[in-house]
């Protein structure tokens, strides 16, 4: 009966080790290869714009023009469609074709781009671009 008991009690630690050791490589690993950090906020932060950014209204305002080709746009002539959204500022892209709207601070910028249907997504080294739509696409700058 000692024995069987000293038998399972090392089967039982045996068990428990492996399992250690399994574990911690396993986190070994997951922090050799992880993904950037930004990569899920961005997958989040793109179902978000998906499910709440109205890009044809965005881009029914686009569509009345600006007074200039470039720079921000006071938030008081934002329309409804951009409101909703309370991005820190928006910006006037591709000579008054484009918005991007912006969020973040210090420690990174994020946003939402909307265009023309035909826009043309574009790569960039500093900027991870996620499309969400025909001429919409969210961006995170690397980090």
């Amino acid at each position: 009966m000692i024995y069987r008991l000293t038998q399972f009690r090392v089967s039982v630690l045996v068990v428990y080790l492996l399992l250690g050791v399994i574990t911690v490589g396993a986190i070994k690993h997951a922090l050799n290869y992880s993904v950037p950090g930004y990569i899920p906020f961005m997958m989040g932060f793109r179902e978000r714009m998906q499910s709440q950014a109205n890009i044809a209204g965005i881009r029914k305002w686009i569509g009345k023009g600006f007074s200039s080709k470039e720079g921000e746009i006071v938030p008081s002539t934002w329309p409804a469609s951009v409101k909703k959204l309370s991005p820190k500022f928006v910006t006037i892209k591709l000579e008054g074709k484009a918005v991007k709207l912006w969020w973040g601070g210090g420690f990174g910028h994020w946003g939402l781009v909307v265009g023309p249907e035909d826009m043309v997504f574009p790569v960039s080294k500093d900027e991870f671009i996620v499309p969400i739509a025909s001429g919409a696409y969210v961006w995170s700058e690397n980090q």
